[in-house]
């Protein structure tokens, strides 16, 4: 069975929550399941802010962190953080000895699987202005769309104030950013921030659906692990 290793911190709590469900996706007993080796190093500087020129570059850190995961022996490497799989930072991780997964590319062949045709993208500014979603789903024949600059800064403090623990905080803003959501009458949501899935419910419409990126993240390390059990028909994605 595959080792899998978790490149962590980005944010701490979705790291948590994101092995949690990768446990849960995992039943049977200790003896049965792979071996899950996890950094969860929230020290690594800000993804968005570095995309966006205004902060430090995270990939030295990253990097260490990736290097740390092989000498313990992962065969397969996931990050549950949407921004850092852009281009101009997963493109520069490199792995010697194992493989990465590309979770934004999972995301969208999880949108062809689904048919859908029109999606929200929610996600931190640094992701929405890679276009790195926008991309991937032109070349599906999906509209992305986003969200107003006045939305997306709402965007922003929410997945601030979930990653600093202010759930009231986090809830009345969600509420702000579902309104504006549903006017766009969408198919689908991409919360494309792994910490946004914690508060799916308040920020899909009813008549659409929303895009768990950490599940789709899951999905993958479960086929990958070979374990036998149902799955939603994901492939895995390497570098």
């Amino acid at each position: 069975m595959k080792t899998i290793g978790i490149l962590g911190g980005m944010g701490p709590r979705a790291t948590v929550v994101f092995e949690r469900m990768l446990l849960d996706a995992l039943p049977g007993s200790d003896q049965d399941l792979p071996t899950i080796i996890t950094i969860n190093d929230g020290s690594i500087p800000d993804r968005s802010n570095f995309i966006l020129g205004i902060g430090p570059d995270p990939i030295p850190r990253m990097q260490r962190n990736v290097a740390s995961l092989e000498h313990l022996g992962a065969d397969v490497i996931c990050i549950p953080c949407n921004t850092a799989c852009t281009p101009v930072l997963f493109d520069r991780l490199v792995a010697e000895n194992s493989q990465l997964f590309n979770l934004p590319i999972l995301v969208v062949e999880r949108l062809v699987e689904q048919k859908c045709k029109k999606v929200c993208l929610l996600a931190t500014s640094g992701t929405v202005a890679s276009k790195t979603y926008q991309t991937l789903c032109k070349a599906q024949e999906i509209s992305c769309l986003v969200p107003s600059r006045g939305t997306q800064a709402i965007v922003m403090q929410l997945i601030s104030a979930i990653k600093g623990g202010y759930l009231a905080k986090a809830q009345r803003l969600a509420r702000r950013v579902a309104r504006n959501v549903a006017i766009m009458d969408c198919d689908a949501v991409i919360l494309g921030c792994t910490e946004l899935p914690l508060l799916a419910d308040q920020l899909v419409p009813i008549n659409s659906r929303g895009i768990d990126t950490l599940a789709v993240l899951v999905d993958a390390c479960v086929r990958y692990s070979n374990y036998k059990g149902e799955t939603h028909g994901n492939r895995f994605i390497y570098a």
